[in-house]
């Protein structure tokens, strides 16, 4: 981690998310687009900017701006699409979600936390099949929420799925290139409860 990001975070990232909660909002933003300035593609930064954006209805809270210039800097991030498409389910656009968690399945098919939030929008579309495929796959390779599984549970469609053995990821936290990914990246997107 550079010493420029180190920074950022520490006189930034917390102070931001605590100025949303206690509805400092104008001040939060001021916090979380100083880091996305610096690092467009820093995910917990990219996170919250999109509950603040939610919050705060405002032209200047574009989170479509900051999710477009995250990946034209890095097109093939996985932890893009998949803020991006909880930041779409959160907004109601489910079919948009899926096709952003699709892109990060296509860079990291062994994310559980993708495989987790995509079943959770195709519960939330009435795809159980496609659902149930994708909780399989994120409960084989540890996801410890059950709101995923509660779901298909209570909708009648959840199905054992024999998975084949899943290669953990890295425990270096490397990206397919080798390069070192911000521990952040592999952070879980969503609560216990999911999507919310």
């Amino acid at each position: 981690m550079t010493e420029l990001l180190k920074n950022v975070e520490g006189y930034h990232l917390k102070q931001g998310i605590q100025k949303l909660h206690s509805r400092q909002l104008y001040s939060s933003w001021g916090d979380l687009d100083f880091i996305l300035r610096y690092f467009p593609n820093h995910p917990h930064g990219l996170m919250a900017m999109g509950d603040l954006c939610e919050v705060w209805r405002t032209p200047q809270c574009n989170m479509r701006l900051y999710l477009d210039n995250a990946i034209r800097l890095s097109p093939e991030n996985p932890s893009i699409y998949l803020t991006q498409g909880v930041y779409l389910q959160r907004r109601g656009k489910l079919n948009e979600a899926i096709e952003s968690y699709k892109k990060s399945l296509e860079l990291d098919p062994s994310s559980a936390n993708t495989h987790y939030n995509i079943g959770l929008a195709y519960v939330a579309n009435k795809q159980y099949q496609l659902a149930n495929e994708h909780a399989q796959k994120a409960y084989s390779m540890g996801m410890p929420f059950p709101a995923l599984k509660t779901k298909l549970v209570a909708a009648g469609a959840w199905k054992v799925i024999e998975q084949p053995p899943v290669v953990a990821e890295s425990a270096t936290n490397e990206n397919a290139e080798g390069a070192k990914v911000p521990e952040a990246a592999n952070a879980p997107a969503n609560t216990e409860d999911g999507v919310k």
